[in-house]
C-alpha cells in the first residue's frame, strides 16, 4: 500500500498577496523614499515570493504488508504534522529575512532621496 503527500503550497497566490499588504501597509513621511523603498521591496520579493518549493513535491510511502492500515494512517499522520511544521519554520524563516532586507532597503531609499 502507498501513500502519497503533497508538500508544495499556494506560493503565487501568498506572493500577490505580499504585493497587496505592501502596497497598503508600507509607511514614509517621504513621498520619495517611499516610491522607492516599495520598488526595491517589490523586486525582492519578486526574486524570493516565499519559500522554495521542495524538488520532490510529494513523498510517496510504501508499507509493507506486516504494517497495518492503523499504523500506516499514524505514520502519514505523524509526518503529514512534521512535514506542516518544517513548512511553516521555512516560511518563518524567509518572512524575517525578507523583513531585514526591506529595512536595509528603507535606509537605502531615504539615502537615494536625499541625494536627489
Amino acid at each position: 500500500m502507498s501513500n502519497i503527500i503533497d508538500i508544495t503550497s499556494l506560493d503565487g497566490f501568498k506572493a500577490n498577496q505580499n504585493e497587496k499588504i505592501i502596497d497598503r501597509e508600507l509607511f514614509h513621511p517621504n513621498p520619495e523614499v517611499l516610491k522607492l523603498w516599495k520598488a526595491m521591496v517589490k523586486n525582492t520579493l519578486k526574486k524570493f515570493p516565499s519559500s522554495p518549493e521542495p524538488s520532490v513535491p510529494a513523498l510517496d510511502l510504501s508499507f509493507s504488508e506486516n504494517v497495518s492500515v492503523a499504523e500506516q494512517e499514524e505514520i502519514v499522520k505523524k509526518i503529514s504534522i512534521f512535514l506542516a511544521s518544517y513548512k511553516e519554520d521555512v516560511a518563518r524563516q524567509n518572512f524575517e529575512a525578507i523583513k531585514a532586507i526591506a529595512l536595509l532597503q528603507k535606509e537605502i531609499a531615504e539615502y537615494q532621496a536625499s541625494e536627489t
